[in-house]
């Protein structure tokens, strides 16, 4: 009999001991108020090992300089613009592949959570989550980061993921997205940054071709897209940003963003629309508020940056560059106007 007593005396004593060490979180707004107590002694390490940074990210965590994120880079999911954020920002962000855990964990204590970092998750949106708060001692962090393999971010790996994420975003026709003007130096400034490529034509009124319109009638039921550009094999792709000018005597006019639906081979007889340096089209069929968002905009100090970078640069060797793909020199010239 005493023996039982004790024994449950002892067993009723761990189980107020765990609750104590243990904190229920029944809303999104208990869980995100749990993440900023966990996250907010900047001299502890700090680690979220979440599925997802959505959209604006960075607006839910607090002082991001140094904290570990390891997130999945899932097109659509995690959002390029909130890892180069957080990255500017000072966090070290890392991917792993097929991760779907939420954990957010310091010295000082550890989330465990339905949450993403994400405004749907975490904002004042109807979307419900749920977590615990526990000591940091009762989560062995490291068993948990070896497991999922995380590994160090490249600008191969955030074009890729830049390239899903303009498709999905295309698809979906962004739908319910808030537009953004990024300017210029502040894509210049960014880590990885999104890749762009230069589009330019010369003397001439070019016409879409029958493959060009016969292609946008099939595919989105329009017969007359807005924008095409003629290239040369391999040059472009689907879901590439182009920033197209017209290269005159004088340097280059017309300055404008244009977003490549798909690219198709131009008849040799197909007069108007052929070229035989450049033999085939990139196609923009809708205008350019349907597509997502561009690298930059293109505002009156950026048009007279980027016309004096030309000139210096040479339109001649603007027109030699096989893949397009803008000059460092070229990109830092006109960075160097803005500032």
């Amino acid at each position: 009999m005493i023996y039982a007593a004790l024994t449950i005396v002892f067993y009723a004593a761990q189980v107020q001991l765990y609750e104590k060490s243990m904190k229920i979180l029944y809303t999104s707004s208990d869980v995100h108020k749990a993440i900023k107590t966990v996250f907010a002694k900047r001299q502890q390490r700090r680690i979220a090992v979440v599925a997802y940074l959505g959209k604006n990210a960075e607006a839910f965590l607090p002082a991001p300089e140094g904290i570990k994120i390891i997130c999945c880079p899932e097109p659509g999911a995690t959002s390029p613009s909130s890892v180069r954020s957080l990255i500017s920002r000072g966090a070290n962000v890392l991917f792993a592949d097929d991760l779907h855990a939420k954990v957010y964990w310091s010295e000082g204590g550890c989330v465990i959570t339905s949450a993403n970092i994400s405004n749907r998750a975490l904002g004042r949106t109807n979307q419900k989550e749920i977590g615990v708060f526990i000591n940091s001692v009762d989560f062995d962090i490291d068993r948990l980061i070896d497991g999922i393999s995380p590994y160090d971010i490249t600008q191969k790996h955030m074009d890729r993921l830049e390239k899903q994420d303009r498709k999905i975003k295309r698809a979906l026709g962004n739908e319910g997205q808030q537009k953004t003007k990024k300017h210029y130096l502040e894509w210049y400034e960014s880590p990885y940054k999104e890749s762009w490529k230069n589009g330019w034509w010369s003397g001439s009124d070019l016409k879409t071709a029958k493959s060009g319109k016969e292609r946008s009638k099939q595919e989105f039921n329009i017969s007359d897209p807005v924008n095409a550009l003629n290239v040369s094999k391999s040059q472009v792709q689907k879901n590439d940003w182009l920033l197209c000018f017209e290269v005159t005597g004088n340097g280059i006019k017309n300055l404008e963003w244009m977003y490549v639906d798909f690219v198709v081979p131009v008849d040799a007889k197909d007069k108007g629309a052929y070229e035989s340096d450049y033999p085939y089209q990139a196609i923009q069929v809708h205008k350019l508020n349907q597509y997502p968002e561009p690298p930059f905009s293109i505002e009156g100090t950026f048009r007279a940056a980027f016309k004096k970078a030309v000139k210096d640069y040479g339109t001649k060797k603007i027109e030699s560059i096989k893949g397009l793909i803008p000059p460092k020199s070229l990109i830092d010239n006109v960075a160097d106007y803005l500032k």
